[in-house]
């Protein structure tokens, strides 16, 4: 993982990655890849930190499709949704998407409860699965089955 000491949020890296504390933004294909890190760092004591990094990142996202990976939060916090639903307004407004992946139940049962699974927020069981069905191959140019 990144180490944000010395960087600047959003820094973009050789390898690729932009730093951030809360999360790791990478191009996967069609999509961006958010990968959520630092399960203990989501408390509401660093709500603050966390909406400037999410504002910064939906200004560079503006018009994307985004996948936010859970895979390495073992659970969320009231203050990582609402910054989420702020992120995916701002992104749906600058005619982007956003999908969810990858949750522990825990954390799947807490956007249950809240009525966003399913109703403000695709939510896939795996990267691969949200990869594949939210950002699938786009049909070959020149298709012999093309009319």
């Amino acid at each position: 993982m990144a180490s944000r000491q010395g960087a600047q949020p959003g820094l973009s890296q050789p390898d690729g990655l932009c730093v951030y504390q809360y999360f790791q933004v990478q191009t996967n294909g069609h999509a961006v890849v958010v990968q959520l890190h630092g399960a203990s760092q989501y408390r509401s004591l660093y709500a603050g930190e966390m909406e400037q990094e999410l504002g910064h990142l939906a200004d560079f996202l503006a018009g994307k499709r985004v996948i936010v990976d859970f895979g390495r939060l073992p659970y969320c916090c009231t203050a990582m949704i609402g910054g989420l639903l702020r992120l995916r307004n701002r992104l749906r407004d600058a005619g982007g998407e956003m999908v969810l992946c990858s949750m522990t139940p825990e954390c799947r049962q807490a956007f249950t409860m809240l009525n966003l699974d399913g109703t403000v927020f695709a939510i896939y069981d795996s990267l691969a699965e949200a990869l594949e069905r939210f950002c699938p191959p786009q049909e070959a140019v020149g298709d012999a089955s093309s009319p």
